[in-house]
């Protein structure tokens, strides 16, 4: 059996792509049945919170020299002069982007969460099973197929709305790297 060849090259790898699909996985997961929605949905929201924000990171280099001082900001900071070279003036209101705005609400929840003390009072709705429901927290409120739904496919074009925008729409934006081979040896061992 041969060995592959040596070679040397570099790799670009767009991390975005990777955590959005992560998102897309956890949406048909979702999707799948009700045992763990929730938890499939949570996913959603998280990674496409992470998502945005890496793409943030990849745009913003080319975009802005002075990158280094703006990547430690807050996502809203960094979006917003982002924006601000890309000439674009979205309705933060109105997709693609207000949910982007939802899923770091999640991702915010999900990272300073701690045990909550729900308190209620009154006539309890029941499930399927006659079993009393609970008040849900805010961040279960936030996991529901239908805004797990609604998150990944905006934060998607809102990814494509910015990437229309810097000029950069012959590189193929959901590839997950590039990759440049500089030599490859083709002896065999």
């Amino acid at each position: 059996m041969s060995q592959p060849p040596d070679g040397s090259g570099e790799a670009r790898v767009r991390t975005f792509v990777m955590l959005y699909e992560a998102a897309r996985v956890s949406l048909k997961e979702a999707k799948a049945g009700p045992v763990d929605r929730h938890v499939h949905c949570l996913h959603c929201l998280v990674d496409a919170a992470f998502a945005f924000e890496a793409y943030l990171n990849h745009l913003g280099p080319s975009l802005i020299p002075f990158w280094k001082n703006v990547s430690r900001l807050k996502w809203r900071d960094k979006l917003a002069i982002t924006l601000s070279h890309l000439n674009l003036s979205p309705d933060h209101s109105r997709r693609p982007f207000r949910s982007v705005g939802a899923a770091f609400a999640a991702r915010n929840l999900a990272a300073h969460a701690s045990t909550e003390r729900m308190r209620f009072m009154g006539r309890l709705k029941r499930d399927g099973e006659d079993f009393p429901v609970r008040p849900q927290t805010k961040l279960e409120k936030m996991c529901s197929l239908r805004n797990a739904e609604k998150v990944v496919e905006e934060v998607g074009e809102a990814i494509e709305e910015m990437h229309k925008a810097s000029g950069n729409s012959g590189e193929g934006l959901w590839w997950n790297s590039e990759t440049e081979w500089s030599s490859v040896s083709e002896e065999m061992t």
